[in-house]
């Protein structure tokens, strides 16, 4: 009995420290994930790695462009800023910012990430894209902040007034949080080793870190597969949801006036549409939305590009996307409206940098 009561004793006193270590081994993981976890996060490749890069870019002391250029994958393989800069007088350097869909917030924090040698925003728009309600896909705001982004207070209670819902809880997770919610990283990982290597015919790494033209220059589908893509794309544009949304168009003027406050030019382009399209998408819903965004522009006196019938169907190599002569053909189109609008609009490019 003697023995049986000092065992106890003892494992009364082991208990709490036990506990205690228990305790401080947890604490110590949650700080090491703390530090590692961007990390680990960079060195697990992901169809946001762009997004990364673009980060690091802007931070960088070394780069100073005197435009950029924000939209999604069409803005990606529909504008080259070196075809662009050649046809502007002066030549300003313009980076192409583009990632595959960016929305509205994504394009916004670009924007407040931007170094002081940028003068103009060039913003290619798509004309679904004032349908969202949603502030932002939660896996690429957690991209973001693991990239090391950090949104100022003034934006989050701005997407906070436009959106409501939830995103107050969304705008302000704990480092904890954001950590936590970035293991989707490490899952899609080996997916995106696999498609590298089993897709060839691209050159994803090129693709993520081109500043300038971010095509990867595809041929045109054809067939079968060319119109499975119509189907694909515009019979889901075809629905209810294409319809205009305050927080679209609520947000939108706000991105526009963020832009001009800063002291920067605002220019938007109205991305072309496939021809293809007219078939799956009812003409008047269209014009409600590229009527919406033009009372955007003409209110906040802005220089609207509106290229949404400049291409014909074969300058696209899918639904969505221009070809490289598409491409082409959108980014001379887009240098001649600068020139032509320059001093209306009292623009830093497309004059020289005559003010």
């Amino acid at each position: 009995m003697p023995d049986n009561d000092k065992t106890k004793q003892v494992q009364a006193l082991l208990r709490p420290a036990q506990l205690l270590i228990l305790i401080a081994a947890i604490l110590a993981g949650i700080l090491v994930a703390q530090f590692l976890t961007p990390t680990v996060f960079r060195a697990s490749p992901s169809d946001l790695d762009r997004n990364g890069y673009l980060l690091d870019v802007l931070a960088s002391p070394n780069h100073h462009p005197e435009y950029v250029v924000l939209g999604n994958s069409i803005a990606m393989q529909g504008i080259d800023t070196r075809l662009l800069s050649k046809d502007i007088p002066g030549h300003p350097l313009g980076y192409n910012l583009s990632s595959t869909g960016q929305g509205l917030t994504e394009a916004n924090m670009f924007f407040t990430a931007l170094p002081d040698s940028v003068e103009t925003v060039i913003h290619l728009f798509y004309v679904n894209q004032l349908q969202g309600v949603l502030v932002i896909d939660e896996q690429k705001l957690n991209a973001m902040q693991m990239f090391g982004y950090r949104m100022d207070q003034d934006l989050k209670n701005e997407l906070i007034r436009i959106y409501g819902f939830n995103t107050d809880e969304l705008l302000n997770q704990s480092s904890a949080q954001k950590a936590f919610k970035s293991r989707w990283a490490l899952r899609q990982a080996s997916d995106t080793l696999i498609r590298d290597l089993v897709r060839t015919d691209r050159d994803f790494d090129s693709l993520r870190t081109e500043l300038y033209f971010p095509s990867p220059k595809s041929p045109r589908l054809s067939g079968k597969k060319l119109r499975k893509s119509y189907v694909d794309t515009f019979s889901k544009m075809n629905k209810p949801e294409f319809l205009i949304y305050y927080q679209g168009t609520e947000h939108l003027d706000s991105f526009i006036k963020q832009v001009k406050a800063s002291g920067r030019n605002y220019i938007m382009v109205v991305a072309p549409l496939n021809p293809a399209g007219n078939e799956f998408i009812p003409a008047d819903k269209l014009l409600k939305a590229t009527e919406a965004i033009t009372k955007i522009t003409q209110k906040n006196d802005v220089l609207l590009i509106n290229a949404i019938q400049l291409l014909d169907e074969k300058d696209f190599f899918d639904a969505l996307h221009p070809s490289v002569d598409g491409a082409g053909i959108l980014t001379r189109y887009i240098a001649e409206q600068i020139n032509a609008n320059a001093k209306r609009y009292d623009l830093k490019i497309g004059n020289g940098g005559e003010q």
